[in-house]
């Protein structure tokens, strides 16, 4: 007797094709490809899972056979803040998968700062010869606020000689980390430190943590690199600190809306660089794993990996 097949809704919305590829041919899986926030709604209401990157707002209302949610990505703060979703169907998230990418980003990031990699280019394209001075990482102080996936970097920095100080909900001694701050301590996280890195999810506690005020705690010097969720920081606080040089600048990844609006004055500042959210990309072959692995852990009735808490947002 062959077994039931799962109806699985796949939705990217830009690789939606990748990954019904490697799901169709599984012979246990109905494979509902969307490849429009309009057909998301539309098979919705047939879908027993759904393993999508980032869904449109009320695109699940009609979801009612729905047995678990599978994201591609680590934050869950848009689906579970969605009014029209049941808070009661378990969501997964990608987290942990990350932290190596972040790593890689966050380093190659400190290091195009310290050696000013864009004046390089600048000098190359103008056919300019003219050596300047750069800096280095090692022994330079690093924050970074959000120990999950951001444990990958604070170690990376560590291996290349870098000074770390951490920032967490529940703080806790590190191995590697010189100290660990939690929320009654951000001031005296921030105050001395020559890189901030945010790799936060964005909950209740943490949406708007960082602002004008709080970076003022910062040294004129110092650089901030967000690469977990934009509404992290206040935007346009942000804005108004650089222009006044109470850091010396900012490399983001995220932002309170995507894609950044063309009229935003972030695109046309010295001192920022910017990125189109490509710091930690869900990788297909990486995310159908998971989802697989999930697929089976529901059927045999054990838990799902990477379950968010609807209470705390992640």
């Amino acid at each position: 007797m062959r077994a039931e097949k799962t109806p699985v809704l796949v939705y990217h919305p830009r690789r939606t094709a990748e990954y019904e590829r490697r799901l169709r041919p599984r012979s246990d899986l109905t494979v509902l490809a969307c490849y429009s926030e309009a057909e998301v709604r539309e098979r919705a209401a047939g879908a027993e899972v759904v393993f999508a990157w980032k869904l449109p707002p009320g695109s699940l209302a009609a979801a009612r056979r729905l047995r678990f949610v599978q994201l591609m990505g680590a934050g869950a703060d848009d689906l579970l803040g969605d009014p029209d979703f049941d808070r009661s169907v378990p969501v997964a998230t990608a987290r942990g998968r990350f932290g190596p990418w972040l790593a890689e980003y966050v380093l190659g990031m400190l290091a195009l700062v310290e050696k000013d990699f864009r004046r390089s280019l600048r000098q190359q394209a103008a056919g300019r010869w003219e050596p300047y001075p750069v800096g280095r990482l090692h022994g330079k102080l690093l924050g970074v606020a959000g120990l999950g996936s951001g444990l990958a970097v604070a170690r990376a920095a560590a291996a290349l000689g870098m000074r770390v100080r951490g920032y967490r909900r529940h703080p806790a001694p590190v191995e590697g980390i010189e100290q660990v701050r939690g929320p009654d301590g951000l001031g005296d996280f921030l105050c001395e430190l020559d890189y901030l890195a945010l790799v936060l999810p964005l909950t209740p506690a943490t949406r708007g943590l960082i602002g004008r005020r709080e970076l003022e705690r910062m040294k004129r010097t110092a650089w901030l690199v967000n690469v977990g969720r934009g509404g992290v920081l206040r935007e346009r606080e942000l804005v108004e600190a650089l222009r006044d040089g109470v850091i010396a600048g900012a490399v983001l990844d995220v932002f309170e809306e995507e894609p950044l609006a063309p009229s935003s004055p972030l695109w046309r500042m010295d001192n920022v660089v910017l990125t189109p959210h490509i710091a930690a990309p869900s990788e297909p072959e990486i995310m159908v794993e998971l989802l697989l692995r999930n697929l089976a852990n529901h059927r045999e009735g054990r838990p799902l990996e990477g379950t968010a808490d609807p209470e705390r947002g992640y």
